[in-house]
């Protein structure tokens, strides 16, 4: 049975195993800025600037011509998230383990196999079983997972989502550049509570126009 894409009604079955295989490949973790936030606290960076320079984390080419930032594989032995380390368990097998886990982790990571789909123009949440790998071993578990538990848990995180890919929507509308979204979303400093970081974003983009440069 094709269980991919999945909208959750209620709960669903899911248990990590730890094989490691969502963080191998050509996997592509898309971040949002408060993530970028929670990275800057594990290396204890003034800013994001230093995301960028350690060459932790890239902008790429999005949907409806936006720029988000993903984490930067790393290419040999093999290609694999920089943050996967591997430890062997009492029976001697290998385990895919976190460095973020589970205070820095990334929203999509933590969040999987849930992924969330927003419309912006009736402010509705719908939440789908994302198979994370295709290998997943974690598919077949009998161990039930309640979706409402889920969503209070990350209550917050979730929030600064959506309010991101609102500003996200905006900055399309303005057919904002590569260096605008940099600016306005990606680069700040780490000398505010990650709410007031956001108002600030929200503030700019909403004041700035369609021509961010000349306001920088």
């Amino acid at each position: 049975m094709d269980i991919d894409f999945k909208p959750i009604q209620g709960t669903f079955n899911f248990c990590c195993t730890r094989c490691g295989n969502c963080c191998t490949g050509d996997m592509t973790i898309y971040l949002n800025p408060y993530d970028l936030y929670k990275m800057c606290r594990y290396f204890n960076f003034d800013t994001t600037d230093g995301l960028f320079l350690r060459n932790i984390i890239r902008l790429e080419s999005a949907e409806n011509n936006t720029w988000q930032p993903v984490i930067n594989f790393r290419k040999k032995p093999f290609v694999f998230c920089p943050f996967l380390i591997n430890e062997q368990d009492e029976q001697g097998k290998l385990k895919g383990l976190c460095k973020l886990h589970p205070d820095y982790k990334p929203l999509i990571c933590s969040l999987a196999p849930v992924g969330r789909a927003i419309c912006l123009d009736t402010d509705n949440d719908e939440f789908i079983f994302v198979k994370p790998a295709p290998d997943c071993a974690g598919i077949g578990s009998d161990i039930t997972n309640d979706l409402s538990e889920i969503v209070k848990q990350k209550y917050k995180e979730l929030s600064f989502q959506k309010r991101f890919f609102k500003l996200l929507e905006k900055c399309s509308e303005k057919s904002y550049k590569k260096d605008d979204y940099n600016r306005l979303l990606y680069t700040f400093s780490m000398n505010k509570n990650f709410p007031d970081i956001l108002t600030d974003m929200e503030k700019m983009i909403k004041n700035r126009g369609n021509s961010p440069e000349k306001y920088l």
